[in-house]
Order: structure tokens, then C-alpha cells, then sequence
């Protein structure tokens, strides 16, 4: 990791007055009457302490340790003027001063954690080298972004992970940027997929909680694009095997001539095409039982749509056009 006197962290000590910064306004959660640093950012200022952020990261003990005579305060306390969103140190600061009982691996019964607080915390642990910290907060995202096929499908894909999901995962742009932030490209290739989920909504990017937007580079946007047009191919594809017909499982097999009824049922309703690595949404079983396919014919189209799944999953780097170490690809 870089030397912190070489990483740019638009931080500084102010030198120019004593007071209130104007319209900086005392944080509701992080304001500790006992606190020793005034961190202002977003026209908050959070009072916390000195000591701590200094044992934990080098960055800020480089910046505490430069302050000078006559430095604004507040409370008889330092000010330091940072760049980040408000919102993203408020974030920051429940992983480092927790005021109540947080993990990131989630156990049963617990809520989960939004996208927009781990992200935070993974960009800001990155910025001022609190390492531990950022293991912690990139390995709950890597449970989602996972190189692991088996992983994916009884985890990832089924929403059991520890920050909350969405059918809509705009926050795969900001796993884009968080994992060319922290060189991790292993988990590229699930956040490029998830952005094809989103179709054209990928241009409008990912709002944040203070009404910053976050979008793809253009760089990236193109990669999403082409990869989404190969993907659509095989996922097209797979939909035509899924279904083919098959002769008769045995007697009393009723599926003879009655596949194209599942077929067009999921080619009409887009969920395999849209999001081919997903398991299939309806009940294989009811869809069968509706269009008169046997229960062994049933049983022959999940077998097929997993192994699809399995083939799609094992060429999704070179989708997107990414070389990924270690990918499951068997």
C-alpha cells in the first residue's frame, strides 16, 4: 500500500480562524461531548476521537501529527476539513466507532447492511489505509461477488448475503469502481453481469443517499454493452436446450409435443434472458403442470437449466472481455 505521504486524501488543518465553520452543523449521531478532533465535511462536523483514528490509520495520524498554532477548533478541539460525502463518514465512522453491535457477516435473524454502508466503508478504509477494515468490509461484498459457482447458486443468487440486494442492482457500478479502487478484479466479472441486468437504467448510474450520482467510465460502459450482447446470445441459447424436445421419458409420458408451451412462457416473460444466472423465478412444477409436461420431463429441464447456468457461469469473464485468476470455470 502507498506511503500516506504520498496519497492525496483532500484533507487538511484549517489555520485561519476559531469557531463554528459556517453552516457546518453538529452531527446528531457522531458528536461525543468527550471527543478530542472535529472532522467537518458536507457541512456536518463530527466530534470524535483523536486517538483512535490515529492508531488505526496512518493517514490520519500524518494529518494530526502537521496541525499548527492557531488552528481553527471547535470546543477547544482540532478541525479537519475532509472530501468525503457526509454520508459515507457517517458510515465510516459506525465501523470505527460503533455505538452499537455491527458485523458484516451476517448471522440468522440479523438485518442486513445496506450496499450504500459497505461501499462506503471499503472507499474510505481504502483512502485512509485502514487495511483490517477494508479486508473485513471487501470480503462482504465478495460474498456476492463471489469467483465461485457454487457459492453464487446457494448464496449469492438466492439474496442470502450479508448486505441487502435488489432486482435492480444499480450498486454493481459501484462495485465496478470499488473493485478497479482495490484491485480486485475477481469480482469484475458478476458486477458486470448485474449491470446488464439493469438494461438502459445502466446509463443513469447509482444515486446515492446524498444525491451524488456514481456511473460507469466510458471505459467500462462499453465493456458492460458488449458483454451484455454476447450474453444475450448464450442465454437465448440456453432457453433453446433447456426446452428441446425429448422423446418419451416412459409410459404415460405426456411431454410429447407440449415443450414449446414452457418455452414461450419464458422467452415472453424474460427471466432467463434477463438474468441467466438466476435460478428460474416461477416454479419449474407449476409451469409443467400447466402446460401438461410429466414429472421426469420436469425433472430433465432443471437438470438442463442448472448445467446451462454452470456453462454460462464458467465463460463469464471472457464475456466482458476479463482475465480473472482463479475463476471457477469447471
Amino acid at each position: 500500500m502507498a506511503s500516506s505521504q504520498n496519497l492525496n486524501v483532500n484533507a487538511s488543518i484549517a489555520t485561519h480562524s476559531t469557531g463554528t465553520p459556517t453552516h457546518a452543523i453538529h452531527d446528531d449521531e457522531y458528536w461525543m461531548d468527550d471527543g478530542s478532533i472535529v472532522l467537518v465535511t458536507g457541512g456536518y462536523a463530527f466530534k470524535v476521537y483523536k486517538g483512535i483514528l490515529a492508531a488505526q490509520s496512518p493517514v490520519f495520524r500524518d494529518m494530526f501529527s502537521s496541525s499548527a498554532e492557531g488552528k481553527e477548533s471547535i470546543d477547544d478541539c482540532a478541525v479537519v476539513h475532509l472530501s468525503d460525502s457526509a454520508e459515507d463518514l457517517r458510515h465510516f465512522l459506525r465501523a470505527v466507532f460503533p455505538l452499537k453491535q455491527i458485523k458484516y457477516y451476517k448471522e440468522k435473524g440479523n438485518a442486513k447492511t445496506s450496499s450504500e454502508a459497505v461501499f462506503a466503508v471499503v472507499r474510505l478504509a481504502h483512502k485512509y489505509q485502514i487495511d483490517e477494515l477494508q479486508r473485513q468490509a471487501l470480503a462482504c461484498v465478495q460474498e456476492y461477488y463471489t469467483t465461485r459457482f457454487d457459492l453464487w447458486e446457494s448464496k449469492g443468487s438466492r439474496d442470502d448475503v450479508s448486505f441487502a440486494t435488489s432486482s435492480l442492482p444499480a450498486y454493481a457500478i459501484g462495485a465496478i469502481t470499488l473493485a478497479r479502487l482495490t484491485d480486485t478484479p475477481s469480482i469484475l466479472p458478476l458486477a458486470f453481469y448485474d449491470c446488464h441486468r439493469l438494461g438502459a437504467r445502466v446509463l443513469d448510474g447509482w444515486t446515492h443517499a446524498d444525491g451524488s450520482t456514481e456511473r460507469l467510465t466510458e471505459r467500462d460502459l462499453r465493456t458492460c454493452l458488449g458483454g451484455a450482447r454476447e450474453l444475450a446470445h448464450l442465454a437465448a441459447l440456453a432457453a433453446a436446450r433447456v426446452f428441446a424436445p425429448t422423446p418419451r421419458c416412459g409410459v404415460g409420458c405426456t411431454s410429447l409435443g407440449r415443450t414449446a408451451g414452457p418455452y414461450m412462457h419464458v422467452l415472453n416473460h424474460g427471466a432467463l434472458l434477463d438474468a441467466p444466472l438466476h435460478p428460474f423465478p416461477d416454479d419449474m412444477k407449476q409451469l409443467a403442470e400447466l402446460y401438461g409436461v410429466c414429472e421426469a420431463c420436469t425433472g430433465c429441464f432443471e437438470t438442463r437449466m442448472r448445467a446451462e447456468r454452470r456453462a454460462i457461469w464458467s465463460q463469464l469473464p471472457s464475456l466482458f472481455g476479463l482475465v480473472v485468476d482463479g475463476w471457477d470455470s469447471q
